[in-house]
């Protein structure tokens, strides 16, 4: 029987994080693991279905047996019985800080960098960094435009973006990402995409039609635990122009990615 692994989430809606979450319950079907993901939003059942893997479903159906691996994202776990119970975290300190009496009920807890694992108050002991898979991409042709990508909340200062591209004379900006917080939308960045300087925010789920409309990326999120859009620029040969010192030593190949992750999971 294959080895069944149960993804919960807390955050199951458009991001980096759902779209890595999506990114390794694919890798470990593919390798054969039988695996269901659970979250309170529906994106992540449609965006798996879309890709050909109806194991999405919402948090309400979710339960375990003694014999299941449990991995945990953005929600704590109750008094369940599994093989293995991991917590896997995407956020930097500043978001949630993890302690050791918070992660008592874990047998491992995952970062994606070393830099975000520092930021916390866990013994490294208890942790280990395993970075997130890049996706692989076919060559494309790209329009000449630049991009803002990710949420859009103080956090990712899109505000600050749209200036330095303004000020690069860009004359063509996409907003690619939702709106997560809408007050400091409303303040910061919807006046100029009123004034017609940036397109309206819109969501893309096909990163390869997403990254042909571009060839030039703005990023100046404040705190970023993995640096997965600048990976993909590089990747794709597209001008990242950020102003994060993402840790790139937690960059590795998506087999390094996934023999660690076969590792904690025996």
């Amino acid at each position: 029987m294959p080895q069944q692994v149960k993804i919960v989430t807390g955050w199951s809606k458009p991001g980096g994080s759902t779209t890595c979450i999506i990114n390794l319950a694919k890798k470990l079907i593919d390798s054969g693991y039988d695996v269901e993901v659970f979250g309170p939003h529906d994106w992540h059942i449609h965006e798996l279905a879309r890709q050909g893997y109806n194991v999405g479903f919402g948090s309400k159906y979710f339960s375990c047996k003694e014999d299941d691996i449990v991995i945990s994202h953005f929600s704590m776990l109750g008094p369940i019985k599994a093989k293995k119970k991991i917590y896997w975290c995407h956020e930097m300190s500043n978001f949630m800080n993890l302690t050791d009496d918070m992660m008592e009920p874990y047998d491992k807890v995952v970062f994606v960098s070393e830099v975000q694992r520092q930021s916390h108050s866990l013994q490294s002991d208890r942790s280990i960094v395993i970075p997130n898979f890049i996706e692989e991409f076919p060559k494309m042709k790209h329009e000449r435009a630049c991009g803002i990508i990710g949420s859009i909340d103080t956090n990712k200062r899109t505000h600050m973006s749209i200036q330095k591209a303004l000020y690069d004379g860009e004359k063509k900006i996409y907003l690619f990402g939702n709106v997560t917080d809408k007050n400091y939308y409303d303040n910061f960045v919807k006046h100029y995409v009123d004034s017609g300087f940036v397109s309206p925010p819109m969501y893309e789920a096909d990163k390869v039609k997403m990254y042909s409309m571009i060839d030039k990326v703005y990023h100046s999120a404040l705190y970023e635990s993995f640096g997965l859009v600048k990976a993909e620029c590089y990747s794709l040969g597209i001008d990242y122009m950020g102003t994060v010192g993402e840790d790139e030593s937690s960059y590795k190949t998506n087999d390094e990615v996934f023999e660690l992750w076969k590792e904690i999971l025996k």
